[in-house]
């Protein structure tokens, strides 16, 4: 069911941006960050496209393409333009973009790292956080690249697992690849 444009109060499909009949930036789009920038919800995501959409939409959307507009229209640009940072930023970010994907599947993620119960995940990663901590500057560089691979291997896993619908275990490769992310950082 759609809603009445602000301005000249035709209908207006939820996921509008403007009004088609008068054109107007409209209030309230219901869309998630994924639809903002035309993407299926995956862990893995183009970059390349991701930044090229973002870079289109902040010049649809800045709020100075609406400055000799109304007051109205102003504000809601700022809105847009602000939101679009926001789901632009989150989807870059590949802990950021997995934890989206878990809450818009209705997943608790609040404290997950105070609740986490994994010793054994804990473990590897104190002993991959203390190994690189403590390495020559040539060691730090294989390290790292150990991690790389892992990370990949990670969000691999984490994709098949989004696919087969098991949230926990897509919850838990999230807060390793958080820890790992530190260390790499």
């Amino acid at each position: 069911m759609g809603k009445k444009c602000w301005n000249c109060k035709a209908e207006v499909l939820p996921k509008d941006f403007f009004c088609k009949f008068c054109k107007k930036i409209q209030e309230n789009v219901e869309i998630d960050e994924f639809e903002i920038f035309s993407m299926d919800k995956s862990v893995f995501i183009n970059l390349d496209l991701l930044e090229k959409k973002h870079l289109e939409l902040q010049m649809t959307f800045h709020p100075n393409k609406f400055i000799s507009l109304s007051k109205r229209e102003i504000e809601i640009s700022n809105k847009y333009s602000s939101k679009i940072n926001e789901a632009y930023n989150t989807l870059k970010n590949y802990v950021n973009r997995i934890n989206l994907i878990l809450i818009k599947s209705g997943v608790s993620i609040t404290n997950h790292n105070e609740t986490y119960k994994n010793s054994e995940l804990l473990e590897d990663i104190m002993e991959i956080q203390e190994e690189f901590m403590f390495a020559e500057i040539d060691n730090k560089k294989k390290i790292k690249k150990r991690i790389k691979k892992l990370i990949d291997e990670i969000l691999l896993d984490t994709e098949e697992l989004y696919k087969k619908g098991d949230y926990n275990q897509m919850l838990n490769n999230s807060i390793r690849l958080s820890y790992l992310s530190k260390i790499l950082n």
